[in-house]
């Protein structure tokens, strides 16, 4: 009867120990994710700042970003 006992709290910790590793886990995924969100904006203001500077451009037609959205009509103020 002892080493049952001692077999499902081991089993009971293991368990717990897998669920935090799993935790752990879907928090550095998601940090992850945030972290590439923010370098993509990172990179757009950067790449916005070079094109309005005369340093390439976004399209053909459109010099920068500000430039597309203007014609599209959508406000980036706001």
């Amino acid at each position: 009867m002892g080493l049952e006992v001692e077999r499902q709290a081991i089993e009971a910790e293991a368990d717990k120990a897998q669920a935090d590793a799993l935790q752990e886990e879907s928090n550095y995924h998601y940090f992850q994710n945030l972290t590439s969100i923010a370098e993509a904006a990172v990179a757009r203001v950067r790449n916005e700042e070079k094109w309005q500077q005369g340093q390439g451009h976004l399209l053909p037609n459109f010099r920068t970003y500000a430039d597309l959205y203007k014609v599209r009509g959508i406000d980036v103020e706001g």
